[in-house]
């Protein structure tokens, strides 16, 4: 009986995601094109996206949340696109929006339903945590402050999403706590993607290259110095 529930749901989660990718990309194709076509006048993309309107957000909205689900959609390209497209503030809820979504579906799944989840995602999250014991979860369910740790997880750039609810499942964590802690968590993020992705859509080249090389630079600091920045952050939580 479990078997069925397990290729059952399997199943669901395969076809729901492949009807919601062609969905959005069916109705996101003529806006990218038009951005593409008119990359040399600023005007016409802006023009074109006003005409757009709200038709864009729930395309958009979906993208961002399957791409928790999905983790081969980059997050960082979606967020880019979605702050071109609707601008820092329209564009930064729509982002907190679907990655609120999107996680507290995943913690959700994993939290009642993990054994009809899929084997590959428990053989990946298992061999991920095996780098650093703040990310064992025997460590995090002991931990005395789950709220913060995840806050500060989540806001460490290019972090596998999903991984996080493997993570975190067994702490005392309500899903409306967690999602709460994403959202905290993913708000510089999502304002720095959005914000470039504005100055993106206004040609405004020299300011989007620095916010770039910043980001570049953030993400190779952390790399180079995350063992520091793992036990600094083990150090706080306890």
């Amino acid at each position: 009986m479990h078997s069925k529930k397990k290729i059952g749901l399997q199943i669901i989660i395969a076809i729901s995601s492949i009807l919601l990718l062609f969905l959005m990309f069916k109705d996101l194709y003529p806006l990218i094109n038009a951005m593409i076509t008119n990359k040399n006048d600023e005007t016409l993309t802006i023009d074109y996206i006003q005409k757009y309107g709200s038709r864009g957000v729930p395309i958009l909205f979906s993208l961002e949340f399957l791409q928790v689900i999905l983790p081969f959609i980059p997050t960082a390209l979606v967020e880019i696109l979605i702050g071109l497209c609707y601008g820092p503030f329209w564009g930064s809820l729509i982002c907190i929006g679907g990655l609120a979504a999107g996680n507290g579906l995943v913690f959700f799944l994993v939290r009642h339903y993990q054994q009809y989840l899929p084997a590959f995602m428990h053989q990946n999250n298992n061999n991920k945590t095996k780098k650093h014991r703040l990310l064992s979860k025997n460590f995090i369910t002991k931990s005395k402050q789950p709220e913060l740790l995840l806050i500060l997880l989540y806001s460490i750039p290019l972090f596998p999403n999903s991984l996080l609810a493997f993570l975190f499942e067994k702490t005392r964590l309500s899903v409306s706590r967690y999602i709460f802690c994403v959202i905290v968590g993913s708000i510089p993020s999502v304002i720095l993607y959005t914000v470039l992705g504005r100055h993106l859509s206004r040609d405004s080249y020299p300011i989007a290259i620095v916010i770039a090389i910043i980001i570049i630079i953030a993400i190779i600091i952390l790399y180079l110095t995350k063992d520091r920045i793992m036990n600094a952050i083990e150090k706080i939580v306890n």
